[in-house]
């Protein structure tokens, strides 16, 4: 059993998952329509910011490529289930994740660099972030 899923065990737990989970945000970022009428501005970005909870670990830690870590990578597991905000939301690399590291109160904001797992039955997605965005 790995970490993630021992993770994944407490939130599922609800008194544990309360105690674990932090508030954060997720703002995703979208390509608009393209424009011909403005062909040098490029296709407008949409932004959308979701209020959720998630609890983070690996702070400054080393993922595949130990160059590109940075004092504010960090893997992240964002509660889907329960936040009908986030329903039909599709999480996807180059989005934001803005969460306070563990045993602080003020929130860094990272982008999202790699989806590492959705479950199954879509209660939670574990995201790999490297900052600053």
């Amino acid at each position: 059993m790995s970490a993630l899923d021992d993770i994944r065990n407490a939130i599922g737990a609800s008194a544990i998952g309360a105690e674990l989970m932090v508030a954060c945000t997720l703002t995703t970022i979208r390509e608009g329509a393209y424009n011909s009428s403005e062909p040098t501005a490029g296709p407008a970005k949409t932004t959308t910011t979701y209020p959720c909870r998630a609890v983070s670990s690996k702070f400054g830690g080393r993922f595949a490529k130990p160059r590109e870590a940075r004092e504010n990578s960090f893997i992240a597991t964002i509660m889907l289930a329960g936040n009908t905000a986030l329903a039909g939301v599709d999480i996807k690399p180059g989005d934001l994740l803005s969460i306070p590291p563990p045993g602080r109160t003020t929130a860094i904001t990272a982008r999202i660099v790699r989806i590492r797992e959705i479950d199954a039955a879509g209660a939670t997605a574990t995201v790999e972030c490297a900052g600053p965005p």
